[in-house]
């Protein structure tokens, strides 16, 4: 348990209480999977909401990378970003904003020489 496995090897450690598990969690880098097994949704809540990691299975593990709509990835040092679907779309992309702006409403008012605009800069400025 001192590094990230990767491979057909699955590490089950049996904690006996939230409190303990959300220590063990926080004190160990972040996984790229938690997989909680708790009939209680109170206690289940509560270690999800008070750790962090790339994704987690309640019940069962393993299986999130199967499922599209969710989002795969790790989070520190299990990695950056979200991948599946519309996930690895974002993850992938770059969302550029354009502003388009019609030369038919643009004032000289903007553009030097200023003095050739006093007065509309004048009526400009006492607008409220």
């Amino acid at each position: 348990m001192q590094e990230e496995v990767f491979g057909p090897i699955l590490p089950v450690l049996e904690i006996d209480s939230a409190p303990g598990v959300i220590n063990w969690v926080n004190g160990n880098p972040h996984p790229l999977g938690l997989y909680i097994f708790a009939e209680d949704d109170d206690i289940t809540d509560q270690i999800l909401s008070m750790t962090e990691s790339g994704d987690a299975v309640v019940n069962d593990c393993s299986l999130h990378p199967l499922v599209p709509e969710l989002p795969f990835g790790g989070v520190g040092n299990s990695g950056m970003g979200k991948y599946h679907g519309h996930w690895g779309f974002e993850a992938f992309t770059n969302a550029r904003g354009v502003l388009y702006h019609s030369p038919m409403i643009d004032p000289g008012v903007r553009y030097p020489p200023y003095s050739e605009h006093r007065r509309e800069r004048a009526l400009e400025s006492k607008l409220p």
